[in-house]
């Protein structure tokens, strides 16, 4: 009877052990992915700032050449169509970001309730063998 109760308990703590390391790899995947939404959208933002810039100077430029009004005019259009092109970037890498952290945050306490099972499991076995052993 023991003998099964200790494979029963050996089957129940393998099993429970690679749900651990799935969440931990789990983990360790939207970690990445977080990471690299989290580099993405710090490009996304030092391109916006670039492209600011250039749009400042490039008004600049414009309200100083009168001559070349037209030309200047078709470049700022086009800076202001990237700006627009590199905001709805950095829209859609937050709204990425926002995903990610959720599902990461999900992943967490998926692997808290997971790890918190696992402790009063053992703990109970080890009442269950004393009990055993006190008999």
């Amino acid at each position: 009877f023991y003998y099964t109760i200790s494979s029963q308990y050996k089957l129940d703590a393998a099993v429970q052990e690679e749900e651990l390391t799935s969440m931990r790899r789990q983990l360790g995947q939207k970690t990445s992915e977080l990471d690299r939404v989290h580099r993405d959208l710090t490009k996304a933002n030092n391109d916006l700032k670039e492209t600011r810039n250039k749009l400042r100077e490039q008004e600049l430029l414009t309200v100083q050449t009168k001559s070349s009004s037209d030309q200047a005019t078709t470049s700022l259009n086009d800076l202001r169509q990237k700006l627009t092109n590199t905001m709805n970037d950095l829209s859609a890498k937050t709204l990425e970001l926002t995903k990610s952290q959720a599902d990461l945050a999900q992943v967490k306490s998926d692997y808290d309730h997971i790890t918190e099972a696992n402790e009063k499991y053992h703990a109970d076995m080890v009442e269950y063998g004393n009990t055993m052993q006190a008999r």
